[in-house]
């Protein structure tokens, strides 16, 4: 039977944690272990913990406060199974997620396992406008992908970096993340979860990509991701700069843009990971899909990043206002339409869990199990519930 190891990192998040903790010990899996690292935390997440009283649960303490990629490489180092995954300790697994991933396991023989990403909004997410809202696919089965020509789409900005085989949206054999190590460190780009999607992908032939998801993104009041990426910027993003020990790459520079953290995870793995030197990375295509993406909260921001990133590259930067243009409103809004087109066609669902009195990750995990099986079951077709009626005929 595979072993598996779900890996928390933590820092003074307990309220969030016991949620994320819930998910997973209600797994009907029986074997795996799930690390829980305590990045110097003075709040009561040891408590937290203890309060499960469950053999599967190991308390782990980084003894001094790190960087966040310093206590996923701590975690990491204490890991036994043989696939393994990283959680925030705002997230969630799916109920039955380990059962599925094991199955899968045996039917692909792949060695990496990834689902699509679900989302869910935490009622205190920082931007008001999407809390309580949950994001998931209801679409069934899975998909063999090919990991290089995957790492090249999410090279052209054709797809998130979400889609590569990282450890934080599905499980890698534990071969896998061994052979991507460099000098014994595995983690050696400031956005972990980025930067294990492009050297995991380097090193594997294929992976499944599974659409219904197995795990949970939780973003709540004290995300790392929103609280660089959104239109508020908390304390958490500060400490987040201050605790920092990883230099973003010499080619770019630190910038709230998406596109830009996904093309410093890229050019840092290609310095640590030799199978990366076969891909290029577009610069100038880089700094134009930068700008045409920015919101505008973060317009001026981005804009003086790309700025300081074409000046490096000798490339020109046309002269501007600071705003967005219209016509680049327009192009954005365009890709926006496009993408929410792939999502429908993905049978994206979009859900306000207020209408489910759901309030936490592992309540949001219970919902997207019960809301899947009824699409994919067929329940909502009217012609689904006339065949079940005439076969009691």
């Amino acid at each position: 039977m595979i072993k598996f190891t779900v890996m928390i990192p933590t820092r003074e998040r307990c309220e969030t944690l016991h949620h994320t903790l819930a998910s997973c010990v209600a797994q009907d899996y029986p074997e795996f272990e799930i690390i829980v690292s305590d990045n110097a935390s003075t709040d009561n997440t040891r408590a937290v913990v203890a309060a499960f009283d469950d053999p599967r649960i190991r308390y782990i303490e980084t003894g001094r406060r790190l960087s966040m990629a310093g206590n996923f490489e701590f975690a990491l180092n204490h890991a036994t199974g043989e696939y393994m995954m990283f959680l925030g300790d705002d997230d969630g697994l799916a109920p039955g997620a380990l059962r599925r991933v094991a199955d899968l396991v045996r039917e692909t023989g792949q060695q990496a396992i990834i689902s699509s990403q679900a989302l869910y909004y935490w009622p205190n997410a920082l931007d008001e406008r999407t809390r309580h809202r949950l994001v998931f696919s209801a679409r069934e089965g899975y998909e063999i992908r090919a990991s290089h020509a995957m790492i090249r789409r999410v090279l052209s900005f054709q797809v998130a970096y979400t889609e590569l085989p990282g450890l934080y949206v599905g499980f890698v054999s534990r071969r896998i993340v061994e052979s991507a190590r460099d000098g014994g460190v595995y983690f050696h780009s400031v956005t972990p979860d980025a930067y294990s999607g492009f050297v995991n992908a380097a090193v594997l032939d294929s992976y499944a990509y599974v659409h219904t998801p197995f795990s949970l993104a939780g973003i709540s009041g004290r995300s790392n991701g929103a609280a660089h990426l959104g239109p508020k910027r908390s304390s958490e993003a500060n400490l987040f700069d201050a605790e920092n020990h990883l230099q973003c790459h010499p080619a770019l520079v630190t910038s709230p843009s998406y596109e830009i953290i996904t093309a410093e995870a890229f050019l840092t793995g290609r310095d640590h990971v030799p199978a990366l030197s076969a891909f290029e990375l577009d610069i100038k295509r880089l700094c134009d899909v930068a700008l045409l993406e920015a919101p505008t909260w973060n317009y001026s921001k981005i804009e003086e990043t790309v700025r300081e990133i074409r000046a490096k590259h000798g490339l020109q930067h046309p002269s501007s206002t600071g705003s967005k243009s219209k016509l680049l409103q327009r192009r954005s809004s365009l890709r926006r339409v496009l993408r929410g087109t792939r999502r429908v066609l993905n049978a994206y669902r979009n859900i306000d869990c207020r209408d489910f009195q759901v309030r936490d990750v592992r309540a949001a995990g219970e919902l997207i199990s019960i809301l899947t099986a009824y699409e994919q079951h067929g329940y909502g077709s009217s012609l689904k519930v006339l065949k079940q009626w005439l076969a009691r005929l």
